[in-house]
């Protein structure tokens, strides 16, 4: 087998959705890193947008789907806005009617029902990742045909026998968390550190605080041990003035370019 083969999905179902004047198309693939879920957005000019997902995220991508149509469904008629304010930027900065959020490993996406000049729809969004060449994907759906749309992917989860793999809770409740802690200057920069516990364990957050900038970022505890030690070996080196110590090895693997690839 060569290489490209390797890499080359495989296609084990496809489905077709025509929803106004747009085809969608579900197919489900499977490549060395496993089955997933391609949605592809095909506009009336052949313009396509897509959005892949590993197959233990569509019960719940179904799930939040059942939600905004049942949300669609007690909305009121749509208002008509004056002249052509409804096609300008008025509608574009418009907060989301509904929202929702998918969590899988490093992969997010995130579910908007909107509205513009030519009605409702539902937004699906996986942002893009910084550190692997993963672009951004996103398909819109326009939202009369959402019942359609959930019920084809219903049937797909019940072909392939699909069960929700939601994160399983964290029971330790024996468990003494750390203490906080403030370190800096106030006056200058100062960085707290806050331990909790969620369904995934426990984790950090360290927020980063200055007079005019704040941000903040969680880490899981089982990266508590490997940081410290980093940051143990940094001080004791420029202490000690040797050279900058080695970097650890990290997990690199280099993501395929293949449009079916997805991140789990």
């Amino acid at each position: 087998m060569s290489k490209q083969e390797y890499n080359d999905p495989t296609e084990l179902e496809s489905k077709t959705v025509l929803i106004q004047n747009k085809r969608f198309y579900l197919d489900v693939k499977e490549n060395q890193r496993g089955k997933f879920l391609k949605i592809a957005e095909v506009t009336p000019g052949g313009h396509k947008n897509r959005v892949t997902m590993g197959l233990e995220v569509l019960p719940e991508f179904r799930d939040h789907m059942s939600e905004f149509i049942d949300y669609y469904a007690c909305l009121g008629p749509r208002k008509e806005e004056d002249g052509a304010a409804g096609d300008g930027e008025d509608y574009q900065n418009r907060k989301p009617l509904k929202s929702a959020k998918m969590m899988r490993g490093q992969r997010r996406y995130f579910l908007d029902l909107k509205e513009n000049s030519r009605g409702r729809y539902l937004r699906v969004r996986a942002p893009g990742q910084n550190y692997s060449d993963m672009p951004q994907q996103q398909i819109v759906l326009p939202a009369s045909g959402m019942i359609e749309f959930r019920d084809t992917l219903t049937g797909l989860i019940d072909q392939f026998d699909i069960s929700s793999s939601k994160p399983e809770r964290d029971d330790r409740s024996d468990v003494e968390l750390p203490d906080s802690a403030a370190i800096g200057n106030r006056r200058t920069k100062m960085f707290y550190m806050d331990v909790d516990k969620n369904a995934r364990g426990i984790y950090v957050r360290m927020t980063e605080q200055s007079q005019n900038y704040r941000s903040s970022i969680t880490v899981p505890e089982e990266q508590f041990r490997a940081i410290g030690e980093w940051f143990l070996n940094a001080a004791s080196s420029i202490e000690n003035g040797s050279a900058r110590p080695q970097k650890q090895e990290q997990n690199s693997r280099r993501r395929s370019r293949d449009d079916d690839d997805y991140s789990d």
